[in-house]
Formats: structure tokens, C-alpha cells, sequence
């Protein structure tokens, strides 16, 4: 189940290969969000990849608005947690950050998001542009950058390309 999610992302499948997917699919865990859950918010720090395995989210750009308070992601939720959560009791996560209806992209199963927390050369370099919510129940493998470097380290045909990539993506911001 793990290695089809992960193979799907360029950089695992195409560039990183077979063995490197034997050996990260040890590395992820799964996380389950019910409608309405944050993966994440617009200006966390990147340190997670998500492979949806099942459901639907949304990404979106965070209202103009400075006033609205910045609402934390709620983690694995369970199916009651879902159910029981009154619409008076928790603000609808579109009036918190954003409308998920304005410039959205909704992702559909065997879609990935949060590469950036791989690819950008340092974590505390890059915040979340966007934010990720669930619109169904979502079935999620989840990579960490701390994960991802551990298994890169192992062999150097392993961490060339993501160093080659990663100093690549440095210069781009260097020069922005």
C-alpha cells in the first residue's frame, strides 16, 4: 500500500528508485483526517510530504483578511470525533483561513502535496504557502523530511540527486 503512494512522486519513483522505496516505505506512518480536518495551515513550517491514498483535499490560498485567527490542523481524527463536532462549536474552517471555494485545487486519492518539505534545502527555509483541507474522510501516508534525510544518507546515488535538486531549488531563490 505505502510503496504505490509514494512511487507515484517523480523524485521517489523516477529519479530515486526501487530500492530507495523499499527502504522509505519503512520510514512513513498513516494519518487519517476527517471533512473539515487541516492537514495544515498557510504559514507552517514544511517538514511533512503527503501521499493521499483515499478522499479528498483541498488546497488554498489564505484569506487577505490579518484579523482571522490562524486555526492549528486537528490529527487523526476518529470517525465519532468527526460526527460529534457541532457546526456551533467549531467556526466552519472556511471562515478561520481562507475560502477553499476561491482558487482552490482540489486533490483527489493517489495525489501528493507538501513537496516542498523534501525539496526546499532547508525546513526552516520554506512555510506552507497554502493550506491543505480535508473535504471527505482522507487516508494519508505521510514522509517527513527528518525520515526522507535519513534514508538519503545511505547511498550516493541516493543523495546526489536530491543534493543536485535541492541546491538547484537554492539558487532559484537566490536569485528571486
Amino acid at each position: 500500500l505505502y510503496s504505490r503512494a509514494v512511487q507515484r512522486f517523480p523524485l521517489i519513483g523516477e529519479v530515486l528508485g526501487e530500492d530507495f522505496i523499499r527502504e522509505i516505505v519503512n520510514a512513513v506512518h498513516e494519518s487519517v483526517y476527517g471533512p473539515e480536518d487541516f492537514v495544515f495551515v498557510a504559514g507552517s513550517l514544511t517538514s511533512e510530504m503527503y501521499f493521499l491514498v483515499r478522499g479528498r483535499v483541498q488546497l488554498f490560498l489564505p484569506s487577505c483578511s490579518q484579523d482571522s485567527p490562524t486555526q492549528r490542523p486537528r490529527r487523526r481524527s476518529s470517525f465519532r470525533a468527526s460526527f460529534r463536532r457541532a457546526k456551533d462549536e467549531t467556526p466552519s474552517a472556511t471562515d478561520e483561513v481562507g475560502s477553499p471555494r476561491e482558487g482552490a485545487d482540489l486533490l483527489a486519492s493517489r495525489s501528493w502535496f507538501g513537496e516542498s518539505a523534501l525539496v526546499f534545502p532547508s525546513v526552516q527555509s520554506r512555510s506552507r504557502a497554502r493550506s491543505a483541507l480535508c473535504t471527505t474522510f482522507c487516508d494519508v501516508v505521510v514522509l517527513t523530511r527528518k525520515s526522507f534525510d535519513s534514508v538519503i544518507v545511505k547511498r550516493p546515488e541516493w543523495y546526489y540527486p536530491v543534493a543536485a535538486l535541492r541546491e538547484a531549488v537554492q539558487r532559484g531563490n537566490d536569485d528571486a
